[in-house]
């Protein structure tokens, strides 16, 4: 199933798709964007499946925030996928995963990944997340069309 959550006073149409299969990490993630100042619309995809048919049915999100330990063909697979995507490749992915492990870190990156960050382990390193997810890859940084 997938959630849809926009941002009201978004106006330069910036969007983001958040691949997480974790309930809680939803909710966390969801109730850090509603508390926030943020500056983009936000859409939800509860699997690296659910994100490739968003995808595919013409969403074309400016940035995509993804989980790697997930069912099907999980992080890596969905990283492989739409990095060797002529359509897709351009889409900066950041990683935003539990592990530590720095051959996941590497793995990620030799996938093409565009950052890799750990998510935090309270409400409070969420909202920092948010933040930073904001301030840098929406305000800061020039994202491709």
């Amino acid at each position: 199933m997938r959630q849809e959550s926009h941002n009201p006073s978004h106006s330069d149409g910036i969007s983001v798709l958040i691949v997480e299969d974790d309930e809680l990490d939803r909710f966390l993630i969801q109730h850090a964007l509603e508390h926030a100042d943020i500056q983009f619309k936000y859409r939800f995809a509860n699997c690296a499946e659910d994100a490739q048919d968003i995808l595919e049915a013409g969403h074309r999100p400016h940035l995509i925030v993804s989980d790697l330990r997930m069912p099907g063909i999980g992080g890596f697979g969905f990283l492989k996928w739409l990095k060797g995507s002529e359509n897709y490749r351009r889409i900066p992915a950041i990683i935003f995963s539990n592990s530590t492990d720095q051959a996941d870190v590497d793995k990620a990156y030799e996938g093409y990944a565009s950052s890799y960050l750990n998510k935090p382990i309270d409400g409070e390193g969420y909202k920092r997340f948010t933040s930073i997810l904001n301030a840098y890859w929406v305000t800061e940084n020039r994202l491709p069309t």
